[in-house]
Parts: structure tokens; sequence; C-alpha cells
């Protein structure tokens, strides 16, 4: 889950612009990445999301759910 603007934002600059833009992730055992592109806009799920515990409206933003199978290992990475 990560804020919908960052996907959608990063995706649109990478199609206006050319260069890739990725999204890094580290987990306890590894880290991933998945590149942020409109295919992956499209392949997103879509949802209000935040903290809700401190009863702040302002905490709630639209968030991206990125599937699991969108990310890749940094040892599969084509560096260009």
């Amino acid at each position: 889950m990560v804020s919908s603007d960052k996907v959608t934002i990063s995706a649109d600059e990478a199609g206006r612009s050319g260069t890739v833009h990725i999204l890094a992730v580290r987990y306890a055992d590894r880290d991933v990445y998945c590149t942020l592109n409109e295919a992956l806009v499209k392949d997103c799920s879509f949802r209000t999301g935040g903290r809700y515990d401190r009863n702040d409206p302002l905490d709630e933003t639209l968030v991206a759910l990125i599937p699991k199978n969108q990310f890749r290992p940094f040892d599969k990475m084509i560096w260009i």
C-alpha cells in the first residue's frame, strides 16, 4: 500500500519523459522493486487508507495496492 499520488504521478512522468521510475521495498529478508508505469497503474487496486487511530480525516488518503507479483528481486534488475 502506497499513496496513489506517488504511483500515478511517477507513472505519468515515466511515460512523459521516457525514464524508468521504480519503487523499492525492503522486507526483512530481501529487497524488491517494481517499475512504475501505466501498466502497473492499471493492475493496482485503489481504496482509502491511512491512519485511523487518531480520528483525523487528514490522515486518510487514496492509496494504491500493488499486487505482489509486480515486484522483482534486485538481482533480476536490468540496469540500463
